[in-house]
């Protein structure tokens, strides 16, 4: 099954699609601006108050993890196999970085996630064939996460993608690259990283 995640990004998200939605805290106000409604509600309510007419699930405001984490848990228990995560950004960075680490907890956990902004697709990936799609002239950057990241065979991009080692002193050498075609591919030989599709 396919859910999204809203999170509490205090900005602008992109319209929600799935039909399981699962909000956190404030997330629920952004469901429901959208004329929807969320499965469940997982929150400590720092930022928002608990609505009284859904599901919710109460979280101690005093925790060593966030809301977004409680969500990705529910979605591994209820075995939910592909996430999409709106709201990652908008809030402050060190919120921003927690949330994009959201993927890659999804990704150790088997389940396939994705994050979306208007107008900006996220991705992560870890070493194997990395496809995605896009519309040709579009950008894309690809940052590492973690020491290193070594990345090659890029097919379809304008700058090449060929043996590039990049590490957390260089992360600009893989930014805006453009798509040639509607489909962009490299591959990762070391390292994870995340994708930004524009």
């Amino acid at each position: 099954m396919r859910a999204a995640i809203v999170l509490n990004s205090k900005g602008n998200i992109a319209n929600i699609e799935e039909d399981y939605i699962i909000a956190t805290d404030a997330g629920y106000e952004d469901v429901l601006a959208q004329g929807k409604k969320p499965n469940i509600v997982i929150g400590d309510f720092d930022s928002s108050i608990q609505p009284k007419n859904l599901d919710v699930i109460k979280l101690q405001i005093e925790k060593d993890d966030t809301d977004g984490q409680a969500a990705i848990e529910y979605a591994k228990e209820h075995n939910i196999d592909e996430v999409v995560i709106y709201g990652v950004m908008g809030g402050r960075l060190d919120h921003e970085l927690c949330n994009l680490s959201l993927l890659a907890k999804a990704f150790s956990y088997g389940i396939k996630a994705s994050a979306k902004q208007p107008n900006l697709t996220i991705l992560y990936k870890e070493a194997g064939e990395v496809s995605f799609d896009i519309k040709r002239g579009a950008t894309f950057s690809i940052i590492a996460f973690g020491d290193e990241l070594t990345i090659t065979d890029g097919v379809n991009t304008k700058y090449k993608i060929e043996n590039l080692n990049i590490t957390k002193y260089d992360l600009g050498r893989s930014i805006s690259n453009i798509a040639l075609d509607d489909k962009v591919s490299f591959k990762i030989l070391k390292g994870s990283a995340f994708i930004f599709i524009y």
